[in-house]
């Protein structure tokens, strides 16, 4: 008779991996960034389609971004839970837990780097080339590429059996890890760059290069003299677009904390780990985590109809004690009264300031061109 040993789980790091304070603060700090992310991300959706007066193009990229970042802060949550779960005895991998946030964490992080790429291409367009029918034209491109792209990617991680502890890095280091790459991959530093890491180099660059050319060619045209068939064109374009092209700069400033920590666990001395590890940890759970709030701050103050609603929510519960701000006040409106375009110029799609639904009540005949900043 032939005696079958039974198979034994793979035994985790045990008592060699420890949660300390600083674990602790990372997962604490973590659930409650992203909670209020979350909470930043439905603001932004949520006015996008109550007001009318501020739905364009360019604030319907950022409202995609909001979607992709509203994952990626369920992902955070997914894996703040598998970051406390890695210090149990016995690693469960092929748990729903494990695979589901790592799977989560690869699609978000990768629609994010694209969708911010996307914005940034977008204001090129506009702003740099004057291209605007063709902005406005090739969006759908960037819906199929920024939400399938990121599909292939994780689902192919998935396929490829690729998700898991990295039981090495605890074991060595004695510290809790996310699921993400199993050390049971032998080229798991690839994979490492083709799910996440790669696709975030790659925006920073493309994100910086972008806001350096389209900063350069907006006070390039601000300081030379324009031509008169082109002023209300230039005006509405630079009025238009000029705080979305803050969106990838946010990106690098929040995200680039969670790079560096990922650079400094792979790559760096012990020396340099015991240094700054803890620090970047908790900046990591800080700046990946916080990126929706940024966005949904940059939104509401940055649009003269949402600073109004803003300013006169306040009014009204204050009673006239609080003043409203010179630069939160009315803008010019220049309007038309014409329906009928000018002949060669196409300003469809392009990101207005609209007045709100009460200062448009009057307005019969005349539709609006742009909102003038003063």
């Amino acid at each position: 008779m032939v005696q079958v040993t039974p198979t034994v789980p793979p035994v985790g790091p045990g008592p060699n991996a420890t949660f300390t304070a600083v674990d602790a603060a990372y997962v604490i700090i973590t659930n409650g960034v992203s909670v209020i992310s979350i909470i930043g991300n439905l603001v932004i959706v949520g006015c996008y389609y109550m007001y009318h007066d501020i739905r364009t193009t360019g604030r319907k990229l950022l409202v995609c971004l909001s979607i992709a970042n509203f994952i990626m802060c369920i992902a955070a949550l997914l894996q703040a839970a598998t970051f406390y779960k890695s210090t149990e005895r016995v690693l469960q991998e092929r748990s729903v837990l494990c695979e589901t946030a790592a799977l989560f964490t690869v699609y978000s992080h990768t629609a994010m780097c694209l969708w911010t790429d996307a914005i940034g291409f977008y204001l090129f367009l506009c702003m740099t080339l004057r291209f605007i029918v063709v902005a406005n034209r090739v969006t759908w491109l960037f819906h199929v590429f920024s939400w399938i792209m990121p599909a292939v990617v994780a689902f192919s991680a998935g396929a490829s059996d690729v998700y898991g502890y990295d039981d090495t890095f605890l074991r060595k280091h004695r510290r809790p890890a996310p699921c993400w790459i199993s050390d049971r991959v032998s080229n798991k530093m690839d994979w490492y760059f083709v799910t996440v890491e790669g696709w975030t180099l790659a925006s920073y660059l493309a994100s910086i290069l972008l806001y350096v050319v389209i900063t350069c060619s907006v006070n390039w045209k601000a300081i030379k003299k324009v031509d008169r068939e082109y002023v209300i064109e230039d005006m509405a374009i630079q009025t238009a677009n000029k705080q979305l092209r803050y969106i990838p700069i946010i990106f690098i400033c929040l995200r680039i904390w969670g790079t560096l920590y990922f650079l400094c666990v792979q790559y760096g001395t012990a020396r340099a780990r015991d240094l700054f590890a803890d620090w970047l940890l908790i900046a990591k759970a800080i700046g990946d985590n916080s990126i929706g709030l940024a966005n949904c701050m940059l939104f509401l103050l940055s649009i003269k109809a949402m600073r109004k609603r803003i300013a006169r929510w306040f009014s009204e519960r204050c009673k006239g004690k609080v003043s409203m701000p010179e630069n939160w006040r009315p803008s010019i409106i220049v309007r038309r009264m014409q329906k009928k375009k000018a002949k060669g110029l196409d300003l469809s799609g392009i990101s207005l300031d609209f007045p709100t639904n009460e200062d448009s009540s009057s307005i019969v005949d005349d539709d609006i061109l742009f909102e003038r900043e003063v």
